[in-house]
C-alpha cells in the first residue's frame, strides 16, 4: 500500500470485491442462459430448400452509391453466403430473386 501515489487523497482499497448493493433482478434476468429448445429441428437437406436472411440499416455511413442497408442471404444446406449493399429496402426481394438464379446456375 505504499506504493499508492500522493497525489490521490482519501483513497480506500477494498479488500474484498463483493459488495453489500442489492443485486438487480433484471439485470441478472439478462444474464441468464436460456433452457435449450424442446424438439428436434432437422437441417434442410435440398439445396434452396430453406434460405436465412436478414436485413441490417439504416447505417450511419452511406455508401458510394447511397446504400444504407445491407441484407445477407445465406442457404442452410450448403452454406452458401451472399451479402448485399441496398439504398432502400424494397430491393430486397429483387436481390433474393439474383441470388437464387446464381446459386441455381453455379451449382
Amino acid at each position: 500500500m505504499e506504493n499508492i501515489p500522493k497525489s490521490v487523497t482519501d483513497f480506500q482499497l477494498a479488500e474484498t470485491m463483493a459488495s453489500e448493493e442489492p443485486i438487480c433482478t433484471i439485470y441478472a434476468q439478462g444474464k441468464q442462459s436460456r433452457e435449450n429448445l424442446t424438439g428436434e429441428r432437422k437441417k434442410s437437406q435440398e439445396l434452396l430448400h430453406t434460405i436465412h436472411s436478414d436485413v441490417c440499416g439504416p447505417l450511419t455511413t452511406t455508401g458510394f452509391m447511397g446504400e444504407q442497408y445491407f441484407t445477407t442471404f445465406i442457404d442452410e444446406w450448403s452454406g452458401w453466403i451472399a451479402i448485399s449493399l441496398l439504398t432502400q429496402k424494397s430491393e430486397v426481394f429483387e436481390l433474393f430473386k439474383q441470388f437464387k438464379a446464381k446459386v441455381e446456375r453455379e451449382t
